[in-house]
């Protein structure tokens, strides 16, 4: 999210002669998760009131889930704003058509992992034993599947071994004991095993600190930190994506309408 609202504030900023004020705040949807969606409907209605109180003449929501909880708990207030929804590409999600939004725009993220893949083999040709560790958490698991994939493109020349169900500390301690001509990759690491939170780039420090294999990040940018840890790659730009939500932003504040 770092990286988005970087990108957002170098487009949006600058563009009009009025200032322009950005309130960004975390819902949290990811790890609040209750089996009677009682922290979902607090959240939307919390903000079914604070908008009601103010104008906002834009709304821009980041999912995955974000429209969901909308279309259950959010009033006409929350739906009747122009609205940006930066979604994942999958199917059965909430669109705003799905919300009646009459004036607003979609970014639907696609992610090609298997350019990512492909660019790590070509580099490292002798290293054939591949390990995809990943958190335990929903995003984790999605950005996992998108190795799941792809990865027969790459079989049987590669083995993927898939590690997800050890808490931090195990983790580390296998990553130990991967051989140096294998290749870790790191899709997302949000929480382990043990129900403990994290973020993607310190996990990514901690696990090429400790790998004598090249560790790679192969979904986005999104795990890099000023810290170190992990080689780049093919790899989708969270701050070329926050730059596309400020250049249609900026559209609809001038009044452009969407469909």
């Amino acid at each position: 999210f770092d990286k988005i609202l970087t990108g957002l504030n170098s487009t949006i900023r600058g563009t009009t002669d009025e200032p322009v004020n950005i309130m960004t705040e975390y819902l949290d949807l990811g790890r609040a998760v209750s089996d009677d969606d009682y922290y979902q409907r607090f959240i939307i209605n919390m903000y079914n009131n604070k908008l009601s109180e103010f104008t906002v003449d834009l709304l821009i929501t980041v999912g995955p889930g974000v429209n969901n909880e909308i279309k259950k708990y959010g009033d006409s207030t929350l739906k009747s704003l122009n609205m940006i929804n930066v979604d994942l590409d999958i199917p059965g999600r909430t669109t705003l058509h799905d919300l009646g939004i009459k004036n607003g725009k979609e970014i639907l993220l696609k992610f090609q992992v298997d350019k990512t893949l492909g660019h790590s083999f070509e580099l490292f040709p002798e290293h054939k034993e591949v390990f995809v560790i990943s958190g335990t958490s929903s995003f984790d698991l999605f950005y996992t599947s998108l190795v799941k994939k792809v990865k027969s493109e790459f079989e049987p020349d590669h083995h993927f071994n898939f590690i997800s169900d050890l808490s931090l500390d195990s983790t580390i301690r296998f990553v130990r004991t991967i051989p140096p001509k294998s290749i870790v990759f790191v899709p997302a690491y949000l929480q382990d095993a043990a129900k403990v939170s994290f973020s993607t780039p310190e996990v990514l420090e901690m696990i090429s600190k400790n790998s004598t294999a090249p560790v790679f990040l192969s979904v986005t940018d999104g795990g890099f930190s000023a810290e170190g840890g992990g080689i780049g790659g093919y790899l989708f730009s969270y701050t070329n994506l926050g730059k596309e939500m400020g250049r249609i932003a900026h559209e609809i504040l001038d009044g452009k309408q969407m469909q």
